[in-house]
């Protein structure tokens, strides 16, 4: 803008200077510019040299203001095309930039859980899912999770087994497989919390924390949980006083029983564990997970007398190993009366029950085959037997696969915790004798349970007394 002025004021001064040397030339051409006269662009002759010198400073003002301006023109867009390429170098930097971002929140890193912030049960589970996608896989790194123990810890060589799960009431948990126990840490009860490190397993399909590689899977921490107390629904005849509905676990419980007017108390069991009386009248027992207290009162002038009593034994002398039957009728073939009457008419529900036994390998290998055995390895097992009276009591004698596991007859469970396992050796002593009471019933249903879902949950039975109360 300065430029134009500067050009404005020469061209102004060269005018001014032709009208001092011919001041009648001006005007005739000043009248030629309005006009268009003739006689005065011939007239106009004389003043042609500074007419021509005015336009040639205009021409070199305008070359200039031209050359000025191309400057300008050129250094404007030199200017707009750095701004521009700077622009777009940072255009291309911000979306190379927010490409690399895109890239890395695509792929977080996977929480494996720490000691101070472990998984939930359910985060863990996702994890297996994701990363241990067949049989016998393992998650890429060891986890931490805590969670809630939902069954009593099995010991087995120095290492412990037992579930896990957030709430007792969720359909799917973790299987914590032979763990250790870090310094100072007891094994768990049901109920307790827990927090474990170890590497995921699928093993087939379901999900474990164990043991691999060089990682040794550990219980890391526990803290004692709430158990219920619930008194057997099938007891009658019986008052309890002072029995809590609850207790934190491994703490003591004292209570009274007695039996009412005209009933004599015969037991009182604790999960099916019979209590010995401290003082008359009065029991105790060590809260270990979620109790059931039972008890039986015989009516005086009653007493229990055995019906019958049954062996087992092998439809085919030639087998070696556990034969699985699931008809009444081969179930007759397996049952041996040794005394009383035709008690067994048949027996159906029947699944994982076989007759004969065998475990072990290489120089722990055995076989028994006159038993029956319900349960198999990660699956429980049942059979209802129809009887042609009612009975309320059995006296068993036999061999437990695990003490974790439980055997439940006619309602009532048993723990094995006090039931020889089966091994080599004991096969070929004495096996353990128990009695289980119950509700009097001639459908008598007999079922087995492990404390993992892992475990073999087998239960051998050599012979069952048929007992009633007359």
């Amino acid at each position: 803008m300065k430029n134009k002025t500067l050009i404005g004021l020469l061209a102004a001064s060269a005018l001014l200077l032709s009208g001092c040397n011919g001041g009648g030339e001006e005007s005739h051409a000043t009248g030629l510019s309005t006009s268009g006269d003739p006689e005065s662009s011939e007239t106009s002759t004389s003043s042609e040299t500074s007419s021509g010198e005015a336009t040639s400073s205009a021409e070199d003002s305008s070359s200039a203001e031209e050359s000025s301006s191309a400057e300008e023109s050129s250094s404007a867009e030199e200017s707009s095309s750095a701004e521009e390429s700077s622009s777009e170098e940072e255009s291309s930097s911000a979306e190379e930039s927010s490409s690399e971002e895109s890239s890395t929140s695509e792929a977080p890193a996977t929480n494996y859980g720490s000691e101070e912030a472990p998984l939930t049960v359910a985060e863990a589970l996702a994890i297996a899912k994701a990363e241990a996608t067949s049989s016998q896989t393992f998650s890429k790194q060891p986890v931490w999770v805590e969670g809630k123990a939902i069954n009593n810890a099995a010991a087995s060589g120095g290492k412990y087994t037992f579930d896990i799960k957030d709430s007792a009431d969720d359909t799917e948990g973790l299987n914590a497989y032979l763990l250790t126990l870090a310094d100072g840490v007891s094994a768990p009860y049901q109920n307790d919390t827990v927090k474990l490190f170890g590497y995921l397993e699928n093993y087939y399909n379901k999900y474990e924390i164990t043991s691999y590689d060089t990682t040794t899977a550990e219980v890391k921490a526990r803290t004692r949980g709430v158990s219920k107390i619930t008194v057997d629904s099938t007891v009658e005849h019986v008052t309890f006083t002072d029995l809590p509905t609850s207790m934190e676990n491994e703490a003591p419980v004292m209570f009274g029983a007695a039996a009412d007017a005209g009933y004599t108390l015969e037991k009182v069991t604790a999960n099916g564990t019979e209590l010995e009386a401290v003082e008359p009248g009065k029991y105790t027992f060590s809260t270990t997970g979620d109790m059931v207290i039972s008890a039986v009162a015989v009516a005086e002038g009653q007493e229990y007398q055995s019906v019958a009593r049954y062996e087992f034994k092998p439809i085919d002398t030639t087998k070696t190993q556990a034969t699985g039957f699931s008809s009444s009728a081969d179930f007759l073939k397996i049952v041996d009366k040794k005394s009383g009457s035709d008690l067994i008419t048949g027996a159906s529900n029947i699944t994982n029950s076989y007759y004969g036994a065998n475990g072990g390998s290489g120089d722990t290998s055995w076989n028994f085959m006159n038993c029956m055995k319900v349960g198999k390895s990660k699956a429980g097992g049942t059979i209802t037997i129809a009887l042609s009276e009612e009975i309320c009591r059995v006296v068993v004698k036999g061999f437990a696969w695990k003490a974790s596991n439980t055997v439940t007859i006619g309602g009532t469970a048993k723990s094995c915790a006090d039931i020889t396992i089966a091994t080599k050796t004991s096969v070929a002593g004495d096996p353990t004798e128990f009695t289980v009471d119950f509700t009097a019933t001639n459908a008598l249903t007999i079922s087995t349970s492990g404390a993992a879902s892992s475990d073999n949950t087998g239960f051998m039975f050599l012979s069952i007394d048929f007992i009633a109360l007359k």
